[in-house]
């Protein structure tokens, strides 16, 4: 047997963690395309509105492909007929835009839209591509706002200088890229039917529940693969608690409301504020059980896109 040097092993994976983190350009050009979409819908008759960056590039745990996932919070959309005529509004703000820009109109000499849709899902979006960075904006969804508060709490309570961010970057590019040789395709992207990457997150939480003594996202890594090649997918649903059986929590995870949020959120949503959790300034942190500490609307596998 070869001796492995668990210590190069890390240096390595840190290093290639470092490659694949998002860079300071990578931030400023999604910035760039945020404040350009934010221009684009003030000019239109969605001013009253703002929009928010959410999902993993606000929480810096996004690879090159992932979506730029954006929030619109408006007056609008209080009912699903209203919700439409916003996403409408949208819609022809991007189109109005790509005519002027064929006209030689358009003062965003820089940006260029492509590719726009409608999507039709429990949770209905506008998509298009800005600059080949892929754009969707939902309308009034709180849920991911809070979701993104969720997962920046449990960063905070895990510390140890991001394990949590960190991992999560390192299994992502594993689902995205390497997944496909033992599953056929790649097991991450819920517009293809596959795994959310809120989904991953909370299979993510549930390892550092479960396993108490990681300390390197390689570590991480390994129980993930381990843990999830045996997990009864065909008969349970994960939460960041554990297993539970379909039949026990699909009423309680994923009736919807008309918010389009899961029924948990009604039930509980009790976020500590980032300041009470026990952290320290050097980044690390007595990590004890993360469900004990924070609950998120629909924590579970079964959760919302973002």
């Amino acid at each position: 047997m070869i001796a492995v040097d668990q210590s190069q092993v890390e240096a390595e994976v840190n290093n290639f963690i470092n490659y694949i983190s998002p860079t300071n350009r990578s931030n400023e050009k999604r910035l760039q395309v945020v404040a350009f979409i934010r221009d684009i819908l003030h000019q239109s008759a969605l001013m009253e509105g703002y929009v928010i960056e959410c999902g993993s590039s606000s929480l810096k745990s996004y690879l090159p492909e992932s979506d730029l996932d954006l929030v619109l919070l408006a007056p609008c959309g209080k009912n699903s007929r209203e919700e439409m005529q916003c996403l409408t509004a949208i819609f022809n703000s991007w189109c109005d835009e790509i005519a002027d820009k064929e006209e030689g109109k358009s003062t965003h000499y820089d940006m260029t839209i492509r590719n726009v849709e409608f999507v039709n899902a429990r949770t209905k979006l506008a998509h298009c591509l800005v600059n080949n960075i892929s754009v969707d904006i939902t309308v009034n969804q709180i849920g991911s706002l809070i979701t993104l508060t969720f997962l920046e709490e449990a960063d905070r309570l895990v510390g140890m200088d991001h394990l949590f961010k960190n991992s999560l970057l390192l299994i992502k590019n594993w689902c995205y890229h390497e997944s496909s040789y033992y599953c056929g395709m790649s097991i991450i992207g819920a517009k293809n039917g596959m795994l959310s990457s809120y989904a991953i997150s909370v299979m993510v939480l549930h390892i550092f529940n479960k396993y108490t003594n990681l300390t390197h996202p390689f570590s991480v890594l390994r129980s993930f693969l381990y843990t999830y090649t045996s997990f009864p997918w065909d008969t349970h649903v994960l939460t960041i608690d554990g297993a539970h059986p379909l039949s026990s929590v699909t009423g309680a995870y994923y009736n919807n409301n008309s918010s389009g949020m899961p029924s948990l959120q009604r039930e509980h949503s009790d976020l500590h504020s980032i300041s009470s959790l026990n952290s320290t300034g050097s980044g690390h942190s007595r990590r004890g059980s993360i469900a004990t500490h924070a609950h998120s609307p629909g924590a579970s596998a079964y959760a919302p896109d973002s």
